[in-house]
Order: C-alpha cells, then structure tokens, then sequence
C-alpha cells in the first residue's frame, strides 16, 4: 500500500526543533542552501521526490549488483518526514527545519 506525505505526516508527529545558537542558524542556513542547491537539479527551487531520491542514491552504499541499499520505502518516508506541508516537493524553509533537527540531534 503506497501512502501519501500528507497521510505520513497525519500518521505521525513531527515537530520542528530550533538550535538556539547564532553560529549554529548561520550554520544551518549553509548547510540547508547546499542540500537545496545539491539536491534541486531542474533548479526550479523546490526538491522533488525523484531528486531527493537521486541525490540519496549518490551518497548511500550501494550492494554489489548496483542498487540502493536502502529500500524505496524508506527514502519516501524521509521524504515525507521533511515534506511539512505534505505538497510533495521539499522547500528552503522545510530543508532548513529538518537541517536545524539534525545538527540538533547531534
């Protein structure tokens, strides 16, 4: 059964974590600019799923006959998780969130 973002999103809860730092913001709005720019290859600003997909596809370890070793489902879930708004395509404001979660994870 395929499920939409926006299902994934209502399925679970994600909240929006903030780095209070001022270095760290600066760092997270770097590092949130370089995904986007790495990731947004029609340049149209926003990620789409097959980007995000193709881009995971570049730094994920690949098994020896080639393919991804992590399963579509689970690109789609990451997908999903940074999608907020459920639209199906990744903005600056949603990949800084998701940045500012990360290094806050760190």
């Amino acid at each position: 059964m395929r499920m939409t973002c926006f299902a994934m999103v209502l399925a679970g809860t994600f909240a929006a974590l903030t780095v209070s730092a001022p270095v760290a913001a600066q760092d997270a709005e770097v590092k949130a600019a370089q995904r986007m720019k790495g990731m947004d290859t029609d340049g149209d600003g926003a990620v789409s799923l097959a980007e995000f997909t193709d881009f995971r596809r570049g730094w994920t370890s690949k098994r020896p006959d080639g393919e991804m070793q992590m399963k579509p489902e689970v690109v789609q879930r990451a997908f999903c998780k940074i999608d907020r708004d459920g639209d199906g395509m990744l903005t600056h404001t949603e990949m800084l969130a998701d940045t500012k979660a990360s290094m806050k994870r760190k």
